[in-house]
Order: C-alpha cells, then sequence, then structure tokens
C-alpha cells in the first residue's frame, strides 16, 4: 500500500516501502502485518495482505499508544518514547516503534513470534528507516 497524498520526500517510494515491510513479515516467524505510520497517524505504507482500511485502523492505533508512552515518558522526565508492546489476550503482541521525524513503524505479531526477536527486527527497520528521512505530517489538501 502507498501514500497517494504523499507523505513526505525522504520515505521510500511506494513500492520500496511495501517491499521493506513485506520483507520484514516474510523474513521473521509471527509477524503478521506490518505498517508505517506518518506523524499525525495515518498509514504511509503497509505490508501486503493488509486491507487500506485496515492499514489506517493499525496506524490509528498505533499513533495513540506512542502518544501516550510519549506523553508518559516526558511527564515522568524519562524522555520520549522509543518502543511500546502491547500483549494482547489472545496471543501475540503489537510492536510500535519510533522510526524518526515523528513517525512510527507497527507491527502486529502472532502468538507464536518470539517477542525479542520481533523487537529486535522493529527497532533495525525503524532505524533505517529513521536514517532515510521518515514520513513527515500528512498534508492536507
Amino acid at each position: 500500500m502507498s501514500d497517494p497524498e504523499g507523505s513526505g520526500a525522504g520515505v521510500p517510494s511506494g513500492d520500496e516501502l511495501s517491499r521493506l515491510l513485506d520483507d520484514l513479515v516474510g523474513r521473521v516467524a509471527g509477524i503478521r502485518h506490518a505498517v508505517l505510520l506518518t506523524a499525525d497517524g495515518l498509514a504511509a505504507g503497509a505490508s501486503g495482505g493488509l486491507r487500506r482500511e485496515a492499514a489506517h485502523y493499525l496506524a490509528s492505533v498505533a499513533c495513540g499508544f506512542h502518544r501516550i508512552a510519549t506523553g508518559a515518558g516526558r511527564h515522568s522526565g524519562a524522555g520520549s518514547g522509543r518502543r511500546t508492546v502491547v500483549e494482547l489476550d489472545g496471543g501475540g503482541c503489537l510492536f510500535v516503534a519510533a522510526a524518526g521525524g515523528g513517525s512510527c513503524l507497527a507491527v502486529l505479531g502472532t502468538a507464536a513470534a518470539d517477542p525479542g526477536v520481533v523487537a529486535q527486527e522493529v527497532d533495525l527497520l525503524a532505524g533505517r528507516l529513521a536514517a532515510g528521512s521518515p514520513a513527515a505530517p500528512h498534508r492536507a489538501r
């Protein structure tokens, strides 16, 4: 999924971003979906198999978790949120990692996923995306 409305010049192209997200999902056991979201919570790209509506919903949820974690960290003097992990009742986890410029990488893992491996891979990809000047806030038209 690419973002036709534009998400910032530094983000990989729609095809390249999709390839990066699909590679993460295909390479790491137990990852179901991955989404890169802009600073204001819009999906800039998503792994294959995730419908557009579901990608935008996951991006909104991830944005909320990241903002809550960042607010809590700043309020307590511990700094901005870097990574948030939410364990789900049905098994699996939602991982949200800062990807620079306010953007985030959200990854939904299954119950079979190794949380340590997923967290490490999410951090690596988020760092790569951050180094490439990630998704800027969505620009209204």
